[in-house]
């Protein structure tokens, strides 16, 4: 019987075996995987995408998702792998940005034992033949030079693929999802990025949305995220009102990514369980000079907190005029109210 089995193996190409333990790894690792679940916002711009993205799903047409770093285009794709009838398969990503030119074709294709200096004796498969029956994402598609552009053409087109080395084409079935920051219609005005291409992968377009175009939906991504951080530490950190004000003021460039990374920060910078304003970065808390005092006084009786407010803005009087005269005026008072008020909070003129 050992015997038997022994020939059985010995019957299985490496390649086999290599493809059947990355699909296996990658199968294991998206059952865990939420659909558009893990998309989240309730910004009707987010529900719409979302409904967008499921109804996609249910094809098998390649799509185009494009918007600013950080605003969750990989979620999208994954999310449409696994409401589609290929999330049984795997799902197979690749930045084409972060792999060297020369290395790309390769990484893509996969190439026979000793085709270049350096190849494994045995070959390797690509990543395309990784994700065979499943889906295959290609993030900053626009970075993708301009030889590869071609060979990734012909793929869509021919629906197979030729390792590097190889003698002879090998049929796959992937479903292609790209993405990109870039605006490739530029691109292909410009001449670097292939026009009949673009029109291969654009079949379905999703646009993303910037996190500062949804104010209301901030403090949700902040909080989901410090859960997480509190399921993974066994804490219980919570965001004071002067944060939440705050981190909801910030216009967010780096999106949803950036978010994370100042809860981050934060998270591991406060005391007491409390995040505020001290720890997050200063370049979000720089024009927050009201927040801190509301921080400050949130604790205090009502009387108290008038009196800091009052206080404040007889400072700001003084600072922002050049005569008493024009400080009282700009705060509706007299000048001898003004006086007094200085006098009661020891300010000078």
């Amino acid at each position: 019987m050992d015997a038997e089995m022994n020939r059985k193996l010995s019957a299985v190409s490496p390649e086999e075996v290599e493809t059947d333990t990355v699909k296996q790894e990658y199968g294991e690792r998206m059952k865990k995987e939420k659909g558009f679940e893990n998309f989240k916002g309730n910004d009707p711009k987010i529900r719409h995408i979302r409904e967008l993205g499921q109804r996609i799903a249910r094809t098998d047409f390649p799509v185009l998702i494009t918007g600013e770093t950080g605003t969750g285009k990989e979620v999208i794709a994954r999310a449409i792998h696994m409401e589609s009838g290929r999330s049984e398969e795997p799902f197979v990503a690749i930045n084409c940005g972060a792999i060297p030119a020369e290395l790309l074709e390769s990484e893509l294709f996969g190439y026979e034992g000793g085709s270049f200096t350096g190849a494994k004796r045995q070959g390797k498969i690509g990543k395309f033949e990784m994700a065979n029956k499943g889906t295959f994402f290609l993030d900053e598609i626009g970075d993708m030079p301009l030889h590869m552009q071609v060979k990734l053409l012909r793929v869509l087109q021919e629906h197979e693929i030729e390792r590097v080395g190889g003698s002879g084409p090998i049929p796959i079935d992937v479903r292609i999802l790209s993405a990109t920051r870039m605006n490739l219609m530029e691109m292909v005005q410009a001449g670097t990025f292939r026009e009949d291409l673009y029109y291969r992968l654009a079949v379905v377009n999703i646009q993303t949305v910037a996190l500062r175009a949804c104010p209301e939906d901030i403090i949700l991504h902040a909080s989901d995220y410090l859960d997480e951080l509190n399921r993974q530490y066994k804490t219980h950190v919570d965001l004071s009102d002067g944060a939440r004000r705050c981190l909801k003021a910030h216009s967010w460039p780096g999106n949803v990514r950036e978010l994370q990374n100042v809860i981050s920060s934060a998270y591991a910078t406060c005391e007491d369980s409390l995040i505020t304003l001290d720890n997050l970065p200063k370049i979000i808390t720089v024009n927050q000079k009201e927040e801190r005092i509301m921080e400050d006084i949130e604790h205090l009786p009502l009387k108290e907190k008038m009196n800091r407010f009052e206080k404040m803005l007889l400072e700001e009087a003084l600072r922002r005029n050049k005569s008493m005269t024009a400080a009282a005026t700009s705060l509706g008072i007299e000048r001898s109210l003004l006086y007094k008020k200085l006098k009661k909070y020891h300010l000078k003129e």
